[in-house]
């Protein structure tokens, strides 16, 4: 069983890309629902601001450290 991700996790997409910090998840008992969390991250292309979006929870990869 994988381990679950939780809001505050550092993750990372499994194909790569920048850490992010899980700032919320939804859930369902429903296994064909798409359960998603939302994450924030740095784009430091644009002076450093805060990005965030929603990502299939299945996409996602928790840190080795799980710290930034």
């Amino acid at each position: 069983m994988a381990e679950s991700i939780v809001p505050g996790d550092v993750v990372t997409l499994k194909s790569g890309g920048p850490l992010m910090t899980v700032a919320r998840v939804t859930s369902s008992v429903d296994p064909r629902d798409n359960n998603e969390a939302f994450c924030n991250w740095f784009s430091y292309e644009h002076a450093g601001a805060v990005s965030g979006n929603w990502f299939p929870l299945t996409s996602l990869a928790k840190s080795e450290d799980n710290v930034v």
